[in-house]
C-alpha cells in the first residue's frame, strides 16, 4: 500500500470502521509534507510568512481534518474520532539542516 498509513486508517476509523492505528513505543513522526524555503529566494519575508501560516494551529487543524495526518503543531485541534498514537516526535529541522552535509559525506564514505 502506498501513501501515508495514517491517511488510510484514520479516515476509516473516524467513519466508524473497526480499524485502528498503532505506533512503536518510541513514537511516531509528525511533519508537514512538501514545505521548504528556497535559499536566496526572491522574497524571503513572504516565504517566512507563508511557512509560519502553514505551521499555525489554524492551518494545521485544517490539514488534519482534510488529510487525516498528525499535525506538526501540537496546538492544532484534533477532530473527534482521530486517535493520536502517543506523543509525536517533531524533528529539529534546524539541527538536521546544520548537520545534513556532514551526514551525507559520512554516508558516502561508509557506503563507498
Amino acid at each position: 500500500m502506498s501513501g501515508q498509513f495514517s491517511s488510510y486508517t484514520l479516515i476509516r476509523a473516524a467513519a466508524g470502521s473497526p480499524v485502528g492505528l498503532s505506533a512503536p513505543k518510541e513514537g511516531v513522526f509528525a511533519m508537514p509534507s512538501g514545505i521548504c524555503k528556497v535559499k536566496d529566494g526572491p522574497n524571503e519575508a513572504a516565504a517566512d510568512a507563508f511557512i509560519n501560516a502553514y505551521l499555525s494551529p489554524e492551518i494545521q487543524t485544517i490539514l488534519v481534518e482534510k488529510s487525516f495526518v498528525l499535525p506538526t503543531n501540537p496546538s492544532a485541534t484534533i477532530p473527534p474520532g482521530f486517535a493520536q498514537p502517543g506523543d509525536p516526535f517533531v524533528p529539529d529541522w534546524g539541527y538536521v539542516n546544520k548537520n545534513r552535509a556532514a551526514w551525507i559525506e559520512r554516508w558516502n564514505q561508509v557506503m563507498a
